[in-house]
């Protein structure tokens, strides 16, 4: 009984010393270094060479499924993390890896199965629980064809040219006045999205919104707006890179409770991911915008846009997205001369992300717009020039509730002196998606 003590001591001693010794080779280190700097080709050239030395070593089995799964080579990664769970059946951290990548395998009843387990596991800790219930629910949103969510906002807005605008905006009329006045108003807006998956690559989505917003002084309730819109749209996947979206809007606009403008127009986008990093989005537009009251219908347009956009991951708490944008807007009749017009616009936005509750948003923007005509009165085509600043904070109240305070300052300058202005405005939102 001692003797055969005394051998497995023996055989025991001797398989640690022999699995300390490649976890200390230089092989074995370099390898892990250049997983480290996320040279996973190369790391997983390395493992590869050194699982064919050492078949049954879970170090390197689960470094070599690692790689794997950078590579998205998901089934190499889920046979080297099964020869890991033979030896260490209850590992929950391997059992997480084997999870995912099952999960992106797309054999998504057993990774049901595992992140089930790992949720469940008294022993599994916090984060890695989290995550598990993560992916669990995109697993059950997966397998729901039918899928709803939205949000409502609350807010207060305060304007201190509110005479003023520089765009006809999505709810507003493009409007000049001599003199600033200040104003302040609320807003309520509800969103609703209807998604239905019709196969793994192609969803339809139809969002409804709601819009509206009230002056508070009475005096100013000309500017109180009403805004109901549909958009369908469907939403391509082409490859884990590329994806496009085809959508379809109808929108009516109401001021004082009339119905002032109803527009309808199509989108197109294309997103491209260059790698983790990068990411190109590609916007075509058309709107067709049509004035209800009769004495209004020379102002009814056409316009067409195309912009891109490139978002970069800078660090893990700094996104930049660049964009700039081409916009044509055309007259359909009449003889007014402040209608047609092409721009220019550029944008920088600068996300932060403190952590996972609070972020901090700036952004500057540039406008150039040249317009077709002679303006009445001035004898020149009008060129308006629009800079605006940005400031705005999101924070996390709770899952279910999130606090925005919104800080805009916009100056136009123009050939036209009746259309030079500056302006600055503050809101804060609460927001309650579902």
């Amino acid at each position: 009984m001692l003797i055969k003590f005394f051998m497995i001591f023996l055989f025991t001693a001797s398989l640690y010393a022999q699995n300390t010794q490649i976890l200390n080779s230089k092989e074995y280190q370099n390898a892990l270094s250049f997983y480290k700097n996320k040279n996973y080709q190369k790391s997983y050239d390395l493992f590869n060479i050194l699982f064919k030395k050492n078949l049954d070593n879970p170090e390197i089995n689960f470094h070599l499924g690692r790689s794997a799964y950078e590579l998205k080579k998901y089934n190499i990664a889920i046979i080297a993390y099964q020869r890991v769970l033979f030896q260490k059946p209850n590992n929950i951290r391997v059992k997480f890896e084997f999870a995912r990548s099952l999960l992106l395998y797309k054999s998504y009843i057993e990774a049901q199965r595992l992140f089930t387990e790992i949720k469940n596991n008294k022993n599994t800790p916090v984060l890695l629980k989290k995550a598990a219930l993560t992916y669990l629910e995109k697993l059950e949103s997966r397998n729901s064809k039918h899928h709803f969510d939205g949000l409502i906002l609350v807010g207060l807005n305060n304007d201190s040219n509110f005479e003023n605008t520089a765009e006809p905006h999505t709810y507003g009329s493009l409007t000049y006045s001599d003199s600033a006045q200040k104003a302040s108003s609320h807003l309520e807006v509800a969103i609703l999205n209807y998604k239905y998956t019709i196969s793994d690559s192609l969803t339809s989505k139809n969002t409804f919104l709601l819009l509206n917003k009230a002056m508070f002084n009475d005096k100013h309730k000309s500017k109180n707006l009403k805004l109901f819109k549909f958009t369908p749209t469907l939403i391509k996947k082409h490859s884990s890179k590329n994806s496009s979206e085809y959508s379809f809007f109808v929108d009516s606009f109401y001021e004082e409770n009339i119905n002032t403008i109803k527009s309808s127009g199509l989108n197109v986008k294309f997103n491209h991911l260059y790698n983790s990093k990068n990411r190109l989005s590609t916007f075509l537009k058309y709107q067709k915008r049509n004035y209800q009251i009769s004495t209004d219908q020379d102002k009814n347009t056409k316009t067409y846009e195309l912009s891109s956009s490139l978002s970069n991951l800078y660090s893990k708490q700094i996104i930049n997205t660049y964009t700039a944008s081409i916009i044509k807007e055309n007259k359909e009749k009449g003889q007014r001369s402040d209608i047609s017009n092409k721009s220019y616009a550029f944008t920088f936005q600068n996300k932060y992300i403190y952590n996972n509750s609070f972020n901090v948003k700036t952004f500057l923007s540039y406008k150039k717009t040249k317009y077709k005509d002679i303006t009445a009165g001035y004898n020149v085509r009008k060129k308006n020039t629009l800079l605006g600043l940005g400031l705005s904070a999101t924070y996390a109240i709770s899952p279910k509730l999130i606090f925005q305070a919104n800080v805009n300052y916009n100056k136009q300058n123009s050939n036209v002196l009746s259309n030079v202005y500056n302006k600055n405005t503050f809101a804060i939102n609460l927001i309650r998606p579902f």
